[in-house]
């Protein structure tokens, strides 16, 4: 299973209105699934979920093609510490 870090969380109402309230994660279209998503504050697996949603943007280094960016809702697992 493959590993992404990500820097950041992502407020829903910045992707969309709707999603108010939500945190979100936004995954690259390249990557395959299941994946590991892991932030400071925990992690998730990510596996066979629909996306809340999908944006296109254009690649910003010139290379005519378009990215993808999948956005999932951000509910990491419980961490449990052995003291």
């Amino acid at each position: 299973m493959k590993v992404y870090k990500i820097k950041k969380l992502i407020p829903g109402s910045l992707v969309d209105p709707g999603f108010k309230g939500k945190t979100l994660i936004a995954i690259p279209d390249v990557l395959e699934r299941p994946v590991v998503v892991k932030h400071e504050n925990g992690e998730m697996v990510v596996d066979s979920e629909q996306p809340l949603k999908e944006l296109k943007f254009p690649d910003r280094f010139g290379r005519n093609k378009e990215y993808v960016l999948r956005y999932y809702e951000w509910r990491p697992t419980e961490q449990i510490s052995f003291i």
